[in-house]
Parts: C-alpha cells; sequence; structure tokens
C-alpha cells in the first residue's frame, strides 16, 4: 500500500471516529435531556399529591382550632364549618370529633345524650358493631366516642358513639396523639360504609368551662379531630396529573 492510500485509510478512520464520536455525544444529550424532563414530569405529579397532603394537614388544623373555640353543644355550627371546608376541597370525604370520656363517667354521659339529643345513643364497640374479632388495643384511662360527622351520610349512622379505642386500625394511632401536637395517621383501612380510606387525627385540648347540665357536652375539654380521605382521591389525583400516555405511574399506599 502506497503512503498515499495510507494516509487516506487513516483519514477515513479518522472521519468514522469523529462522527462515531459526535453521534455518542449527541445520544449522551438527547439521553440526558429525555432524562431531565421525564423526572421534572415526575417531580410536577409527585408535588401535586403532596400539595394535597399538605391541603389534608392544613384542613385537620384549622377543624382543630374550631373545635378549640366552638361551644360545647353547637353542632350546627361546627356543621357550617365543615359544610364551608368540604366544599372548598371535595377530595376530602368526612370530618369527625370525638371527645374523651371517664370511664366512670359513662352511664351519666349516655343517659345525658339519650335525653338531650338522641333517645337511642349508646356507646358501642366497633367489633360488635362489625361482627369483626377483637383486635389488640391500646390501653386508654378514658372512652372515645364518636360524636360529630359530616357530612351525614345514612351508611354511617351506626358510627355515632363508637369508642374510637376499640376500632383495631385506630387504637394506637389515638394513643399517639397524647401531648403529640404533630397529626397522626392511621393505616389504610375498609371503611364501614364500603371502600378504603386513612384517618389522619390531632389531639385537641382547651380548659374545663362551666356549662349547662341539660346540654349535651359534645366538645368538652379534651377531644380528637378526624379527617377521613378516601385512598381513591389520592389515586386519582396521580392518574388526573398523568396526561402523557407513554408514561404508566403505579402509586401504592
Amino acid at each position: 500500500m502506497t503512503r498515499r492510500h495510507r494516509a487516506f485509510a487513516g483519514f477515513i478512520l479518522l472521519a468514522v471516529g469523529l462522527m462515531g464520536m459526535s453521534a455518542l455525544l449527541l445520544l449522551k444529550s438527547e439521553t440526558q435531556r429525555r432524562e431531565t424532563r421525564f423526572s421534572e414530569y415526575v417531580q410536577n405529579i409527585s408535588g401535586i399529591v403532596r400539595n394535597q397532603l399538605d391541603t389534608n394537614e392544613a384542613v385537620l388544623a384549622g377543624f382543630s382550632a374550631f373545635l378549640q373555640a366552638v361551644d360545647q353543644s353547637d353542632t350546627e355550627a361546627a356543621a357550617r364549618y365543615a359544610a364551608a371546608v368540604m366544599s372548598a376541597y371535595p377530595h376530602l370525604y368526612m370530618l369527625e370529633a370525638a371527645r374523651a370520656v371517664p370511664v366512670a363517667e359513662q352511664a351519666a354521659f349516655e343517659a345525658l345524650l339519650r335525653r338531650t339529643w338522641r333517645p337511642d345513643f349508646t356507646l358501642k364497640d366497633f367489633p360488635t358493631l362489625t361482627r369483626q374479632p377483637a383486635r389488640h388495643q391500646a390501653f386508654l384511662r378514658e372512652t372515645w366516642p364518636v360524636l360529630f360527622m359530616y357530612p351525614v351520610l345514612s351508611e354511617a349512622n351506626a358510627i355515632y358513639g363508637v369508642r374510637l379505642e376499640t376500632v383495631g386500625y385506630l387504637s394506637h394511632a389515638l394513643a399517639r396523639t397524647y401531648n403529640n401536637p404533630k397529626p397522626v395517621v392511621s393505616p389504610v383501612f375498609s371503611m364501614f360504609e364500603g371502600g378504603d380510606a386513612f384517618i389522619l387525627m390531632q389531639s385537641v385540648n382547651r380548659p374545663e368551662r362551666v356549662r349547662e347540665s341539660s346540654r349535651p357536652n359534645f366538645f368538652g375539654s379534651t377531644m380528637v379531630a378526624l379527617l377521613l380521605i378516601r385512598t381513591g382521591s389520592l389515586l386519582d389525583a396521580v392518574i388526573h396529573a398523568n396526561v402523557d400516555s407513554r408514561v404508566h405511574i403505579r402509586a401504592v399506599l
């Protein structure tokens, strides 16, 4: 092979090498661009879910503050407040409130609410109500009946008077609310009226007040505010946020 041929072959090899290197750099640049775009896309979707979770905590904090100020028996004001919140945040399922009743005062409390609120009111154990086996529960010094729910759903009517500490998936979460300024989350569970949900709960304490004994004392000095969120609302947020048919997202709670 002549020197000219060798030079020509070297030039071709150099040109091929430069083209290959350019192709690799272009491929790397395009890959990085797509990875960045995908990362931003996923971060946007996860941000939507985080915002919803932050909203849930803010709603619970507002409801807790309301319970600190509401009159002992003013369930109408509580319902108006809850209605405004639910209207603003339709992904929420229900707001509830339970209050502490000393074990020694259960019978008197039950009689008071029968006389002043519901003639059929009774304190209930959740396993008996649902005909499920009792689960291990945390030992608490008081009983915690559910006394307020919004919206009022006929399928959830039986929940009035249920002792929270007898609900297996809420008992230990309820115990963790003691002296805890932050909200506590329950495990995901199947609701009495159907579907899966989880609960955010927060303790509410206020000074003991002089009250009229003839009026039902729904909101005593020690309460717990509860916010029920269907798991489907979070999953829907993910599905609706994903507008790219090429991306499949699976969310697990």
